[in-house]
């Protein structure tokens, strides 16, 4: 008896990470061109980012990457943002040196994990009055992800459900104080949200429109 509630507790383990294997599989951004090109993506509807501080509005959203080959298991994107608000206060957004990473596994539904890399500092986002309002986000992997829907036309639409994202912030930002009006992040532990959607391009290397497709 005590060998077949064994065996029946190691079938049950092995039925569970099956399930969760079958549940989980590793993504494929494509583009129909063998010496692979570049993707694209814009807003298609409004990115923003929740902070303490006020929430981060842009009117305009780009993302940018390439492909080396045809098939690639990871993507790599720059973004660029501008026209944007932090709580009604007019902001420019500093990207230089930091892309999102989408990840190769992907749950059901096609979403998969974001990473923020930055070779160095971070993304900041800071006042245009010089009032030294500045929000900085950090390299890391936040919850969440983006899903992937596919498009009639060979497009992509990418909708962004981030949350758990670090950042840093100032005094001089609005709705917040410190003791002594200082402008040192005063809250590096705060946790934020990302919300939006793209929809994807892709071109050949060599100049063309080229159809994309995650799978």
């Amino acid at each position: 008896m005590h060998k077949l509630k064994v065996l029946g507790l190691a079938l049950v383990v092995i039925g569970a990470l099956s399930a969760a294997a079958a549940n989980s599989a590793c993504a494929e951004y494509h583009i129909n061109n063998a010496a692979g090109g570049s993707i694209t993506a814009s807003k298609k509807v409004i990115n923003e980012f929740g902070t303490d501080v006020g929430t981060v509005k842009c009117s305009v959203s780009t993302f940018s990457g390439s492909l080396a080959a045809e098939t690639a298991a990871i993507l790599t994107v720059h973004p660029t943002y501008s026209g944007c608000t932090l709580g009604g206060l007019s902001v420019t957004i500093s990207t230089a040196a930091c892309s999102f990473i989408l990840g190769g596994t992907v749950t059901p539904g096609l979403t998969a994990p974001v990473s923020v890399e930055c070779g160095a500092g971070n993304i900041v986002i800071r006042d245009s009055l010089g009032l030294a309002c500045e929000v900085k986000v950090p390299t890391q992997t936040p919850s969440g992800g983006v899903t992937f829907t596919s498009v009639a036309g060979g497009t992509v639409s990418v909708a962004a459900a981030v949350s758990n994202i670090k950042y840093s912030w100032t005094a001089s930002c609005p709705s917040k104080t410190a003791a002594g009006g200082t402008s040192e992040p005063v809250n590096i532990g705060s946790i934020g949200t990302y919300s939006g959607e793209v929809t994807a391009t892709g071109t050949k290397s060599g100049g063309g429109a080229a159809e994309i497709m995650v799978t």
